[in-house]
This record gives C-alpha cells, sequence and structure tokens, in this order.
C-alpha cells in the first residue's frame, strides 16, 4: 500500500500497477540477496585479514544466516530503528570515504588522469551493466520513501520531501 505499484496503477492503470509490483519485488529480492551475500564475503575477508583461516563454504553461509537474522529482527522492530541504524551506518561511511580521500591527497597529491578516465567511460555493455546496477540501486530511495509512506506520521507532507531530497 503506498508504494510504487499504487501511484502507477492510479495513474496509468491496472497492468502498469502490476507490471510495477512485480518489478519491486524482483527488484526488492535481488538487492537484499546481493546485500546479505556482500555482507557475508566482508565479513569472511575480513577474518582472513585478521588471520583467521577457516574453512570458506561453511563460514560464508553461517555469515549469510546471520545477515539475514540480522536484517529480519530490525525490520521487524520498525522503521524508527531501520531508518537510525541506515543513518548512523551512512554516517560512519561518509566519514570513512572523506578519511581516505583526505589521506590519499596528503600523500599522493592532486592527479586527474584523464587517459584513464577516458578509458573507463568508453561505451561497452560491461561499463553500461556496471552503470545501471549503481543508478537502479542509488534510486530505490525513490521508492522507499512511498513504500514506508503508511507508517508516516504526515504521509502527504513527508512523501514528496522524501521524494524530494532524495532527488
Amino acid at each position: 500500500t503506498g508504494s510504487l505499484a499504487t501511484y502507477a496503477a492510479t495513474g496509468l492503470g491496472p497492468w502498469a500497477g502490476f507490471a510495477s509490483g512485480w518489478g519491486l519485488a524482483i527488484g526488492y529480492t535481488g538487492i537484499a540477496s546481493a546485500c546479505a551475500a556482500g555482507s557475508a564475503l566482508f565479513a569472511d575477508n575480513a577474518l582472513e585479514a585478521l588471520g583467521v583461516h577457516l574453512p570458506a563454504g561453511p563460514v560464508l553461509v553461517v555469515f549469510l544466516v546471520l545477515a539475514n537474522v540480522l536484517a529480519l529482527a530490525v525490520t521487524v522492530r520498525g522503521v524508527t530503528l531501520s531508518t537510525t541504524i541506515a543513518i548512523a551506518l551512512e554516517v560512519v561511511s561518509l566519514l570513512a570515504i572523506a578519511a581516505v580521500l583526505v589521506t590519499a591527497v596528503r600523500t599522493l597529491g592532486v592527479h586527474i588522469d584523464t587517459a584513464a578516465a577516458a578509458a573507463t567511460a568508453a561505451p561497452s555493455l560491461p561499463n553500461i551493466a556496471s552503470g545501471a546496477v549503481i543508478a537502479v540501486t542509488i534510486f530505490v530511495g525513490f521508492e522507499s520513501a512511498g513504500s514506508l509512506g503508511v507508517e508516516a506520521r504526515n504521509p502527504h507532507r513527508a512523501i514528496p520531501r522524501a521524494i524530494y531530497l532524495t532527488a
């Protein structure tokens, strides 16, 4: 209720709502799977870097289960907890990126390699696919604002504001 499927059905008809609903279900399933798998791989790599060598298969399965249980627990607790955790993680992420950027500029200086940038910007299927994945993931924020409208205090004010600020 209140998600992109509802808006698409209202504005474009029931078939558009049907297609949007299934597209959302498939997209959210893919993003959730990729996030859980990425978390498991990151945890396994972190252990390897710390010198803890465990058999990869069982460890990845355990980390995958833990990531899914944690995501489910946060989801069940409600949007306030998940939003608080998401904001905290984003702040930590941005601070880490800023620290790496400042360290790199101090150490290496500012050098823009236009030849390398031009080579990676060449239109090719892998470059377009990589860009499409990033673009779709970024624009999930639009749908998230709409789908959480049921839980908003003032949805007619909050949802448009959230979508506008996301853009």
